[in-house]
């Protein structure tokens, strides 16, 4: 994400309001799961954008998707396998390993997690990206989430982890809802975070338990404290009670939405579309390049390098060895760049690349 569109004159008055009205408040110690008031925005957010309705006591806030994948890992128990999609987001599976649970990487077809094989792993809690998958950019459609639903309502203690990291960028069509909203079965955590949305360095995720984890929770586990300053947590309830948060995904939205489409626009106008294909666009802050099976992800990557342009091979994200017949991809992280630098890093990349 871009830090430079982040509405610094707002927050700092947001945050000198909450010195000098808050100051008997800011010095106690917070709620366990967060202040009241930031939970009661987020449960209002939650409700108008993701079809989610939830209430503030289901809700705790986090200093990361970190802090609550280990609290969930305590919660939800160490013996059952954890399985993550493959590829994926390796920082997931290495926080689980860290906390000691068993981890299986989960193969992907073109309607994202493939349900059938958490069985064949033998897996207990499914950790799943079904907005916006990194770094294929798969949407869930909804048949392939009710199917994933019906796993979970199959056994006892089975429970999907659903992260909705950056459901707020979506750039086309209507968004699906929310895995969370289709649950009957109170067997979805919800997790998502503001580090895409307003800033990683504000270090405030959150997630919504099912009110049957909620009172185990309370009941285990209500002796942590809060682990996000007080402070920042009042300010970010104003700044979404006020309509503020709204307005700044609309104009973050909108400037990505352009930089992405300028990015598009230049790679027909060097031929690049030509050699490759863009997957992914329709929502989230990148895009995936397929390229031709001859190609080799490791040196188009570091040729870019060379000339100054940033991609990642897709093999980073691999848990495993890829199948074999699967095209070499580049990652684009376009959202930092200016919509005017899009066709000069595309001719630096004609250049690299003899495309």
């Amino acid at each position: 994400m871009d830090t430079a569109l982040f509405p610094f004159a707002t927050w700092a008055k947001l945050m000198r309001e909450v010195l000098s009205q808050q100051e008997d408040t800011l010095l106690n110690t917070p709620h366990p799961q967060g202040v009241p008031e930031l939970r009661e925005a987020i449960a209002a957010h939650l409700y108008r954008f993701r079809g989610i309705r939830a209430d503030p006591a289901q809700i705790i806030v986090g200093a990361g998707s970190e802090v609550l994948t280990n609290l969930l890992v305590q919660l939800l128990g160490r013996e059952g396998r954890y399985g993550v999609e493959n590829p994926g987001y390796t920082k997931t599976h290495r926080i689980l390993g860290s906390c000691g649970v068993s981890v299986e990487p989960i193969p992907l077809d073109s309607q994202g997690l493939v349900v059938d094989a958490l069985d064949e792993h033998k897996v207990q809690v499914v950790h799943v990206t079904p907005s916006h998958h990194f770094p294929l950019g798969i949407i869930m459609p909804v048949t392939r989430r009710q199917a994933l639903l019906r796993w979970a309502a199959q056994k006892p203690g089975r429970y999907i982890l659903e992260d909705d990291y950056d459901s707020e960028f979506r750039f086309s069509g209507r968004p699906i809802p929310a895995l969370q909203s289709l649950d009957s079965m109170e067997r979805v955590i919800y997790l998502n975070t503001f580090a895409k949305s307003l800033a990683p360095s504000l270090r405030i995720s959150y997630m919504v338990l099912p009110p049957h984890l909620l009172e185990r929770w309370r009941k285990e586990f209500w002796f942590y404290s809060s682990t996000v300053p007080s402070f920042e947590q009042y300010a970010l309830a104003r700044f979404m009670d006020r309509g503020h948060f709204e307005r700044h995904l609309n104009r973050t939205r909108t400037r990505y939405k352009a930089r992405r489409e300028a990015l598009l626009a230049a790679a027909r106008d060097t031929g690049l579309t030509q050699v490759g294909s863009f997957a992914g666009g329709d929502a989230g802050l990148h895009l995936l390049l397929w390229m031709d099976k001859r190609s080799n992800e490791g040196k188009l990557a570091a040729r870019a390098a060379e000339v100054g342009v940033g991609v990642s091979p897709l093999s980073i994200c691999d848990l495993t060895p890829p199948p074999a017949d699967r095209p070499p991809a580049l990652i684009w992280g376009y959202t930092r760049v200016a919509a005017e630098d899009m066709a000069p890093a595309l001719a630096l990349l004609k250049s690299a690349w003899n495309f």
